[in-house]
């Protein structure tokens, strides 16, 4: 990772860094640009991470990767294509964040939030939320031929499995959900791979 910029920004102490979310993670968590964090923040991103389609975002990754490495983090993420609603973004984190930095015991998870590209006074309030099925947009294989794939992406209907990150950010609520770090499984039996190798 290349450090630079180190100065002032809204009256805040920051950096830039040259390296990928999860390894910007990782050197913050051992110190290497500073004290390490209380909490990471990852984002506020553009775009929706809603559904089992964010636990494969790099926002998510990074808190994941944060988590992982000893500290408790959150990504977030607006819910929008252009980066209008920004405040009403950092209200929703500023609101997690404290509490986070308060609780007494916060939860063994990584928590995802998304926030709706709504005015704040628009916004209907913050709620615990569990994943989608798929989130903002759903993938589909429309075409295979030879030496390709075609792949298409349809938003997904509102209305559809309610409660979840996904239809509640699209009714104009902002959303938190735990999600689980990739762990070493427990219990797997792989005794039948044991053995020599040969050559092929």
């Amino acid at each position: 990772a290349r450090v630079g910029g180190r100065g002032g920004m809204g009256g805040k102490w920051c950096m830039r860094v040259a390296a990928t979310r999860a390894l910007f993670a990782v050197a913050a968590g051992t110190g290497a640009c500073g004290r390490p964090p209380a909490v990471v923040l990852s984002g506020v991103n553009l775009g929706p991470k809603t559904g089992h389609a964010s636990l494969h975002s790099g926002t998510v990754g990074a808190a994941m990767t944060a988590f992982a490495n000893g500290c408790p983090a959150v990504a977030f993420s607006l819910a929008a294509s252009r980066p209008t609603e920004f405040g009403t973004a950092a209200a929703v984190v500023k609101r997690v964040l404290g509490w986070m930095l308060a609780a007494d015991a916060l939860p063994d998870a990584v928590l995802n939030g998304n926030v709706p590209g709504v005015p704040l006074g628009d916004l209907r309030g913050l709620r615990a939320a569990g994943l989608a099925a798929f989130g903002a947009v759903q993938a589909s294989v429309a075409e295979i031929g030879r030496g390709f794939v075609t792949m298409t992406f349809e938003k997904v209907k509102e209305g559809d499995e309610p409660g979840t990150d996904a239809a509640l950010v699209k009714s104009g609520w902002a959303t938190v959900t735990p999600l689980e770090v990739l762990r070493q499984a427990e219990g797997a039996d792989l005794s039948g791979l044991a053995g020599s190798v040969v050559r092929v």
